[in-house]
């Protein structure tokens, strides 16, 4: 099913392909919403895009497959298309291939290849890879299953405990780390491949070996929680800008036009959402971006220091030492140590 967009000019629907799930939801004129990019003169992703901006951040309000409890996809593209959005379900994703930068709730940092996580419902989130980079394809397996998996009667034993409590711990995101992640790992690229019963098992495996590991990670802080909705479309405004332009100087004047709030105000509201001050967090993106660009490249570490934003390479690495507890060099050192 597809409907004209009120008010919208060049691009009629949107394609049901184009998302991970088959619609989304405006908070502000509550709709479900079908498009189609068939009517517009840009790439498709890009004119979905710029045409679910207005209404970010998407609530995804329905699983791939309403007949299911959940859904397995593969996905490739060029770049990870889908905004800042949060949905009403579980969702477990391993990317395949591809690094950048990815918010989960007030967590920001890097992510690449073999990056294992455990999303919960109203978890705001968002994957941008290098979109420069040609050859950094976006792939990546996710299964995404109802709150309340497999029966809430189920959930009820007290055998199930463990894995009610990774469910709570997955409010914050979860990050699978260490040998978890690389069981976890094998039992996801079978996923997709399986049918019926077999997948319902091998996903069940998946859920109470997390829950069981300690080697399962909170991202979000203690502190954090969503947005009251009046704030969502704003912080994601402030989130979409930040994520496009951290390369660049970045000017409250400039955030505060986008956030459509006066510049007095704006270090108030951001210090209110993330702790922190406008500096600060914006910084938070670059040692993000730095961090990926670590592991998977090996450019001089002054390069790094530019290529994500910081103005010289004194303030690059003390910052990064304050945000990781670590010089740059000692965070390669440490990753190619593990590597090797």
């Amino acid at each position: 099913m597809t409907v004209k967009l009120p008010g919208h000019e060049r691009c009629d629907v949107v394609d049901i392909e184009a998302f991970t799930a088959p619609s989304c939801y405006d908070i502000h004129n509550p709709k479900w919403y079908n498009i189609n990019p068939s009517s517009c003169s840009e790439p498709p992703f890009r004119c979905l895009y710029g045409e679910i901006r207005q209404m970010e951040p998407i609530l995804v309000d329905q699983l791939p497959d309403a007949q299911s409890l959940f859904g397995v996809k593969r996905y490739a593209q060029s770049t990870f298309s889908m905004p800042w959005h949060l949905h009403n379900f579980f969702e477990l994703t391993l990317i395949v291939e591809g690094h950048g930068t990815r918010i989960v709730g007030d967590s920001i940092d890097s992510f690449a290849a073999g990056d294992l996580l455990l999303i919960g419902p109203q978890l705001p989130h968002v994957w941008k890879n290098e979109e420069s980079n040609s050859t950094n394809l976006a792939k990546a397996i996710t299964v995404q299953f109802a709150d309340g998996f497999p029966a809430p009667d189920f959930l009820g034993l007290a055998q199930m405990n463990p894995v009610v409590k990774m469910y709570q711990m997955a409010n914050r995101g979860i990050q699978l780390r260490g040998e978890l992640k690389s069981r976890t790992t094998a039992r996801m690229e079978a996923l997709p491949d399986q049918r019926g019963a077999r997948q319902l098992l091998t996903l069940l495996e998946i859920l109470v070996d997390v829950a069981l590991s300690p080697e399962k990670h909170p991202m979000a802080s203690e502190r954090y929680s969503p947005p009251a909705s009046v704030d969502m479309v704003r912080w994601s405004e402030i989130n979409r800008y930040i994520l496009d332009r951290f390369r660049e100087p970045i000017t409250a004047a400039e955030l505060a036009n986008i956030a459509q709030m006066h510049p007095s105000s704006l270090g108030r509201y951001i210090k209110r959402m993330s702790g922190l001050t406008l500096t600060q967090y914006v910084n938070q993106f670059r040692v993000g971006h730095a961090c990926g660009l670590l592991a998977n490249e090996q450019k001089p570490i002054v390069d790094i220091c530019f290529d994500s934003g910081f103005q010289n390479l004194s303030h690059f690495n003390r910052y990064f030492r304050r945000s990781k507890g670590c010089s740059p060099s000692e965070y390669r050192r440490t990753l190619n140590e593990v590597m090797d």
